[in-house]
């Protein structure tokens, strides 16, 4: 079981009245972020995020600090790389989103 660094789910996914959950979600998220740490074996990181597309997940994001990079993963596991001088949009679950990858790494 894991627990994403930042994840978002949809309001069409939850019950309108449902409570907020701490801790694990009762479906899968729209959309997971994960973060390579400076020990991540690159292998692990991908392996995540291959196991929350296998669960339903659409999109996971993958955010290296080193590179400056995201690496987003669509199933069954296509991955687009956007450098630091792109900007990031993730029209599978957030249609308008934009934000200069840049940004993302302050």
């Amino acid at each position: 079981m894991y627990g994403a660094d930042v994840c978002y789910v949809a309001y069409a996914n939850l019950a309108k009245d449902a409570p907020i959950p701490d801790g694990v979600l009762p479906v899968t998220p729209d959309l997971v972020i994960e973060t390579r740490g400076p020990s991540d074996a690159w292998a692990e990181v991908f392996g995540k995020a291959q196991d929350y597309l296998n669960a339903g997940g659409p999109v996971v994001v993958v955010l290296d600090p080193g590179t400056k990079t995201a690496s987003v993963c669509t199933p069954p596991f296509d991955r687009r790389v956007v450098g630091p001088a792109d900007t990031l949009t993730i029209p599978e679950v957030l249609p308008g989103f934009a934000v200069p990858v840049a940004a993302l790494f302050g």
